[in-house]
């Protein structure tokens, strides 16, 4: 998550004071009042997993995880926000079998000010298909974003075709 402080007060033109990024969770307290935007981001999915070479088969990658932005919020030293940030989808790993990648987990920011939770879901995991005639596979499906100003999906990881 990333937290743009800024105060179109100070300055002459405004603009962003300080950009602060958080790879954590945790409570945040901002360190100065001011005006700030809030970028959430959804952690992404793994690809999958091929095992073997012999008969055809094809992983495709993990969808990135959804942004959720927030614009213009004030606050002030007395708030406080409650921030979870998603981890990545952890790839498989087992040297005999096909699988599929792992979603990405949720990221979101609660507190003072904030009408709602503000959430990037993760990116789904990767596909496998395995052996001759298939007909392909698609990736990840990029994940959603909700309650920001802007709720962007995220992007789907590569298909592959049969």
């Amino acid at each position: 998550m990333a937290v743009l402080l800024g105060n179109v007060n100070q300055g002459l033109y405004g603009g962003v004071l300080e950009e602060i990024v958080l790879n954590q969770s945790q409570t945040w307290v901002p360190p100065r009042n001011g005006t700030v935007s809030i970028y959430v981001i959804g952690a992404g999915g793994s690809g999958g997993k091929r095992h073997g070479s012999t008969d055809n088969g094809m992983a495709t990658g993990g969808g990135a995880g959804g942004l959720c932005l927030k614009e213009s919020l004030d606050v002030t030293t007395s708030g406080s926000f409650t921030v979870t940030i998603g981890a990545g989808g952890v790839a498989p790993y087992n040297n005999t079998v096909n699988q599929a990648g792992v979603a990405g987990g949720n990221s979101t920011v609660s507190g003072t000010g904030l009408s709602a939770t503000l959430t990037a879901n993760g990116g789904a995991g990767g596909g496998f298909v395995s052996g001759e005639g298939n007909s392909g596979v698609n990736g990840g499906a990029g994940g959603t974003a909700s309650n920001g100003d802007y709720n962007r999906t995220g992007g789907r990881g590569g298909n592959v075709a049969g």
